[in-house]
């Protein structure tokens, strides 16, 4: 924290406002200053005089002040705090930490300014540290970090004063404990941090500590990912292990280095794998690191002839002849590098040469006539291979001709198909069709323009859906949305935002959907039919093929007929009652056998029927017969 920081919290600590103007300051200070004079031995005044003089930067007229009063024997920590402070900005270090000591030795005070106090200590560290004294520094940090052991600067400005005093492990370890409680503030101590690990790994190496100097550079790796040195040293203690494939890849990995050092040592180590894996046989991962090793060297003479060589042990001539070319042309007088490309230019002739009859033999003309070409750009009057390369381009002419017929037979036949795909609007399938055929022929203009009208409808249809879907996306018509994204899918199943969207509109159609079904079900439960139907058709209304809401419906139509029939069958058995009460029992038979034709087994229409049928042969009346 600084100056002027501590100084806002002692303000807010005093209780005085800083935004007041410094004549307001000035008209506290002269009138309390007018109280003294009417009363010289009022300490309360002297000490409200003492703490008004300290906000306004009067620093010695407030330890004077304030002075009388502790002299006068008022043991305040806001007293003694504030004479503190005051010989702080004053520069007098030494008075300033006596009396935050005194604070500190008042039973229940640091508690009460712990803040404050810490504050102080650690200000006063951060100017005897710049005053480069360092024990005093320390000192002074870890008293404010007794008072508020989370504030995480504290050890890191002690990491850097033992850093200073060389004191490394004592260095490390408080840069260590501060970057666990405050990591993400302070890079600076990475690198402190780092640089003492650098220097512990390096002094293992030297001693021949290999694994403890790895643990080290591991240390700077978990602070500090991209750490180069760090990362080149871990390849190097590998090398230095005698785990040189290990070591190889290792270094491989670090073609990003800008460390220049590191960059240099990574190519001199991957040489010398290089080297050690020629001498134990293994070319082709010599090979590897010797171009590793260029990469990070490319000047290097010895690394592009032992390349050279390496090339020439696995026979691959070209590539032999290319690094003892590279090598001739860093340095023009080089022996080696003279006699070795005319070694691998010989032997690349004769395995060309070889090559291309083999090829031609083989009846793969343009790799034979490929090859004799190499043989040629190295001696153009070859007669062999001129009289080879001019039979493999007659071959080559005779089959040209037989493949471009069975390549028109292809083209049609792909043309074809894209023709029948696009009558069956299968967009994708006839443009991967026509796209086949102009891969065999793209000069075909049938193709061409099938393809351009393919594409054309595609991206005609999709816009068609797409548009009108988010329109009803965004007006909140998720059914039909979901309908446009669905053939739009058809059309192009890849097309993310389509599918996007889709997701989407299925999700606030179910949540839109699922409260009302859950409505309609409870309806349905409690029997209230209506209400149920009424619920399950809007549901309808929003999404027309909701399976629940069409299969509850369903079930709900076959209850209202039940119901209607029910309704039906108590209309007739009511008014047959009435005109058998009225004495027309041939028309209450007649209705009574109606109902027996909705419900044949109703009991009541049976019993009635016989009981009117008695009535009309006992009294021989037959009234209402309806004709």
């Amino acid at each position: 924290m600084k100056k002027s920081a501590l100084l806002f919290v002692l303000l807010l600590f005093f209780c005085i406002s800083p935004s007041n103007s410094i004549s307001e300051d000035s008209k506290t200070i002269l009138q309390y200053k007018k109280a003294l004079e009417a009363d010289p031995g009022n300490t309360e005044v002297r000490y409200l005089l003492g703490m008004a003089q300290l906000k306004a930067r009067d620093y010695q007229a407030a330890i004077e002040n304030l002075n009388i009063v502790h002299e006068a024997g008022k043991e305040d920590a806001r007293l003694i705090f504030g004479i503190g402070f005051a010989h702080q900005n004053l520069g007098q270090l030494d008075d300033a930490l006596v009396y935050y000591q005194k604070v500190k030795g008042m039973t229940g005070a640091a508690g009460a300014l712990k803040e404050e106090l810490s504050s102080g200590f650690f200000n006063l560290g951060l100017e005897y540290h710049e005053k480069k004294e360092l024990d005093k520094a320390i000192a002074n940090y870890r008293e404010s970090l007794a008072l508020l052991p989370q504030e995480g600067a504290a050890y890191c400005l002690i990491g850097v004063a033992y850093y200073q005093k060389r004191e490394y492990q004592q260095s490390l370890q408080n840069f260590e404990t501060c970057l666990k409680s405050d990591g993400k503030e302070n890079s600076w101590a990475k690198d402190y941090a780092a640089s003492i690990y650098e220097m512990k790994g390096l002094e293992y190496i030297k001693n021949k500590e290999l694994k403890s100097a790895a643990k080290e550079f591991e240390n700077i790796l978990k602070i500090m990912p991209g750490y180069e040195k760090a990362r080149y040293y871990q390849c190097y203690i590998r090398y230095a292990e005698g785990d040189i494939y290990n070591a190889g890849s290792c270094l491989a990995g670090l073609k990003g280095l800008k460390e220049q050092q590191a960059q240099e040592g990574a190519g001199i180590i991957l040489f010398n794998i290089g080297i050690v894996l020629q001498d134990n046989g293994d070319w082709n991962g010599s090979i590897r690191a010797l171009k590793d090793a260029i990469f990070f060297r490319p000047g290097d003479i010895e690394q592009h002839l032992y390349l050279g060589k390496a090339y020439l042990e696995t026979k691959d001539y070209d590539n032999a002849l290319l690094g003892f070319q590279e090598a001739w042309r860093l340095d023009p007088d080089n022996k080696d590098a003279e006699a070795g490309a005319a070694m691998a230019s010989d032997k690349a002739l004769i395995n060309h040469l070889r090559a291309g009859k083999d090829y031609l033999n083989a009846r793969e003309f343009q790799k034979a006539i490929e090859e004799f070409d190499k043989v040629l750009a190295v001696e153009p009057n070859h007669k062999e291979a001129v009289d080879a390369k001019e039979k493999a381009e007659g071959e080559l002419r005779t089959v040209l001709i037989q493949t471009e017929k069975k390549k028109q037979d292809a083209v049609g036949q792909r043309i074809r198909i894209a023709r029948e795909a696009l009558k069956a609007n299968e967009y994708n399938k006839a443009i991967a069709s026509y796209s086949s055929a102009l891969k065999l022929d793209k000069e075909n203009q049938e193709a061409l323009r099938g393809l351009q009208k393919a594409k054309f409808t595609k991206a005609a249809l999709i816009d068609k859906n797409l548009k009108p879907g988010k329109e009803a996306y965004e007006a909140k018509s998720y059914y039909q949305a979901i309908s446009h994204f669905t053939l739009l899918l058809k059309i192009e199943p890849g097309h993310d935002e389509a599918r996007k969207l889709l997701h989407q509109s299925q999700k606030a159609l179910n949540s839109t959907v699922a409260p009302l079904l859950k409505a309609g079900e409870e309806l349905y439960n409690n029997g209230d039919i209506e209400k149920a139907a009424a619920q399950f058709k809007k549901i309808l209304n929003i999404e027309p093929d909701n399976v629940a809401a069409k299969t509850y419906i369903s079930k709900l139509d076959d209850i209202f007929a039940k119901k209607a029939l029910e309704k039906e069958v108590q209309r007739l058995y009511l008014k047959g009652i009435d005109l058998y009460t009225k004495g027309s029992y041939a028309d209450a038979i007649t209705l009574w056998e109606d109902i027996l034709k909705i419900e044949p087994r109703h009991e009541k229409a049976l019993l009635n029927i016989q009981k009117a049928k008695r009535m009309i042969k006992s009294t021989g009346t037959i009234s209402g017969v309806r004709g």
